[in-house]
């Protein structure tokens, strides 16, 4: 008898902790798109932000990553958290949504970012760490943190370099707490 008791305990104890690290895995996600500027200047500096879209796979499936991202140009220096050559550009916003396939939202406010460009060959790198805000359906009162790294490269910009148009890939890790968790 004691040995079916501890039998049945140890098996518990296991479904116990399987079930806990299946309902709230490490996430992941990797995406790569386009981005464009867009005529939304949010501090009225003259360089507006930029729009991205991405598709990738993640944690909870495929995914499709929309961002706005705005920088303070003006303030744009060389930095020693960047490669030599590059210069870091202060972010002024950041925002960004993940969509799901069954149409599931999750949302992102950027909590931290640095981000290098090359002035002249317009290649860019940043990290970032986004704190998730909530979201739609099972991200409803969704927390966390994730941590990005990207790159990219600037395609086409204009005279001024303000306006511009690129390629992006981006990696993410960290935690995203469903609302059940």
């Amino acid at each position: 008898m004691k040995r079916i008791f501890i039998s049945l305990a140890v098996a518990l104890a296991l479904l116990v902790s399987a079930g806990t690290s299946y309902a709230n895995p490490p996430y992941k996600d990797k995406a790569s798109g386009s981005f464009v500027s867009t005529v939304i200047d949010t501090n009225g500096d003259g360089a507006p932000g930029v729009f991205g879209l991405l598709q990738g796979t993640s944690t909870f499936g495929s995914v499709t990553i929309h961002f706005f991202s705005e920088f303070d140009l003006a303030l744009a220096a060389p930095s020693p958290s960047c490669p030599e050559g590059y210069v870091e550009a202060p972010v002024v916003t950041s925002n960004t949504i993940y969509s799901y396939k069954n149409g599931d939202l999750l949302f992102f406010e950027t909590a931290s970012e640095v981000f290098c460009g090359n002035p002249v060959t317009g290649e860019f790198q940043w990290y970032e760490t986004l704190d998730v805000i909530g979201g739609t359906g099972r991200f409803t009162d969704a927390n966390g943190t994730l941590e990005v790294t990207g790159s990219g490269i600037i395609l086409i910009s204009d005279a001024l370099g303000v306006t511009n148009f690129g390629g992006v890939s981006l990696s993410a890790k960290g935690k995203v707490n469903l609302n059940s968790e």
